[in-house]
């Protein structure tokens, strides 16, 4: 079949309000100046900070100032930490001081973290003092200078004395919006990570096309990784455009406090969240005896396919408010979600978005706004953006690739990695999918885990694995190509309530081998004992297999 595309006509440069972040928080301190940027909350001491855009703004200039009277200019600067205000303050004094931010994942051995830093010529990193050990072991062996980021309030202060004596550090000159700005590592699922360098040109027109089709007006609480494209950009930046407020979760362990606390209209997340999220929503509906009551409604509800999402969200709301009494919906992306979470949360009136991002492309290139997703799919492309579907099979699907103000410069010193994957201008992703005739986006697989059987076939594991995941005595699944035969490797959940949950797996699978083509049936069922490993987003490490 001849390739296929979808094209949404790509801006040009005047169409685009600004093209750095500097101009991105200059736009929020002149739009929504009265109204909180950014609030975290201390639960050791109880005290919770509100930092208002003027502040931000001072405090982000002046440490960049100093950065720049220490002579880093056009250095790459490593940032590691736990997602926190320190942290986002740094990225903006780093990247507005004409630097380059090496955005680290703080959870990675040592060895991994010694080659990123080399990969990416890191001269100086910043960490928290919560890891501080593994810094100065990072420094032993690569000589690197290092920094904590809770020590920056004195930097600052000395930063704003340079500007009383007339130095204007990271305001003296307009940035390169088509210089690299960002080196940030891929999730690496098979095991290795590529470092991609993405500019402010990328980020700032991503964040714009982000903001403008999917609507995000909503004050959400985050809880994404700020080191990972898909927490610093759709999940950040949209927000800071928008004028709302954004409450930054500092640790897992408060995340429900934090919901509680900030009562946010919107969370963003990946579906390890998602699933989170309905499982205790349901705990909290049976610990408050409420359970036959709301699936008697939901059965009623069903009755009536024109009954709004917005009448169900405030019909249940006595049972959603483990996530507050303002939440409408939630956002996902970084991997599909399972149909038994994305109805669950629907029967209850709480929307879920699906979104499509990758790293390389700054990173969403399809979406939608809450209400407006179609089951299985990730979106409408987003705006700016050009995709193609690459050599279709008879039924459409295909490799989709991308072409658009958000495809990164390349990977950091590796041309031919990059020439592998952009060509003509198109970057290809490596995912299988198609596109509908209303333009919605449908993915089924990754080309490179695509099981391929002696007869032919290709099998996608993904799609399989979705099928499968909804049973409940099932946490974890990989599907693998074992040989010329199909394989399934299960963590069986700790909760599990049946009597003899692997059996019960094998019935639910054979069940499904019985509805399924002869080339999708599995044929060999494995049990773990422990998690598979996971990436930084939360993505399971699909060579993690035991």
């Amino acid at each position: 079949m001849e390739k296929k595309y979808y094209s949404k006509i790509p801006r040009e440069k005047g169409d685009y309000p600004f093209y750095d972040l500097i101009s991105l928080y200059d736009y929020r301190l002149r739009t929504a100046p009265d109204v909180p940027l950014y609030t975290f909350t201390d639960y050791h001491t109880g005290v919770r900070t509100q930092i208002m855009p003027e502040e931000f703004v001072a405090q982000y200039q002046a440490l960049g100032t100093w950065l720049a009277e220490q002579r880093y200019e056009r250095k790459h600067i490593a940032v590691m930490g736990d997602s926190s205000y320190e942290w986002i303050r740094t990225m903006q004094a780093v990247i507005c001081s004409n630097n380059v931010l090496v955005a680290l994942d703080r959870n990675l051995e040592i060895g991994t973290l010694v080659e990123m830093l080399k990969a990416s010529d890191a001269e100086l990193l910043f960490c928290s003092e919560k890891y501080r050990d593994k810094a100065e072991k990072l420094s032993g062996i690569l000589g690197i200078k290092v920094l904590i980021l809770e020590e920056n309030a004195g930097r600052i202060e000395e930063g704003k004395k340079l500007q009383e004596a007339g130095k204007c550090g990271c305001i003296r000159e307009k940035l390169d919006p088509y210089a690299p700005a960002l080196l940030v590592f891929t999730s690496g699922t098979m095991g290795s990570s590529k470092c991609v360098m993405l500019s402010l040109r990328n980020l700032v027109t991503n964040t714009f096309c982000c903001w403008e089709q999917m609507r995000l007006h909503y004050h959400i609480v985050f809880i994404l990784p700020f080191h990972h494209v898909y927490g610093l950009n759709i999940a950040h930046f949209p927000y800071v455009l928008d004028g709302k407020t954004i409450h930054i979760n500092q640790s897992i362990r408060d995340l429900f406090r934090d919901i509680r606390a900030e009562n946010p209209e919107v969370i963003v997340g990946v579906p390890l969240f998602v699933e989170l999220f309905y499982k205790m929503v349901w705990k909290d509906i049976r610990e408050k005896g409420l359970e036959e009551k709301v699936l008697s409604m939901i059965e009623e509800n069903r009755k009536n396919p024109e009954l709004a999402m917005d009448e169900k969200l405030e019909m249940f709301r006595f049972a959603t408010g483990v996530l507050g009494n303002r939440i409408k919906g939630l956002i996902v992306g970084g991997a599909p979600i399972s149909d038994k979470y994305y109805y669950g949360f629907r029967d209850l009136g709480l929307d879920v978005s699906q979104g499509y991002g990758i790293t390389e492309c700054s990173p969403l290139v399809a979406a939608t706004y809450l209400n407006a997703n179609r089951p299985g799919s990730v979106g409408k492309v987003l705006q700016g953006t050009e995709m193609m579907i690459d050599q279709p099979n008879e039924h459409g699907e295909g490799e989709v690739c991308v072409r658009s103000p958000g495809v990164m410069l390349g990977y950091y010193k590796d041309e031919e990695a990059t020439r592998e994957v952009i060509w003509d201008g198109w970057f290809h992703t490596g995912d299988i999918g198609y596109i509908d005739e209303d333009d919605y986006v449908y993915l089924s697989g990754r080309i490179k885990n695509l099981i391929i059987l002696a007869n032919g076939e290709n099998v996608s594991p993904e799609e399989i694995e979705l099928r499968l995941i909804d049973h409940p005595a099932i946490q974890e699944l990989v599907v693998y190509a074992k040989g010329d035969r199909i394989a399934a490797q299960i963590y069986v959940s700790p909760d599990a309530q049946e009597e003899n949950p692997q059996e019960e797996i094998r019935r639910f699978i054979e069940q499904y081998n019985d509805s399924a083509p002869s080339f999708k049936q599995i044929s060999v069922v494995e049990f773990r004992n422990s998690p598979f490993e996971r990436t930084a987003s939360q993505k399971i490490l699909r060579n993690s297999l035991q």
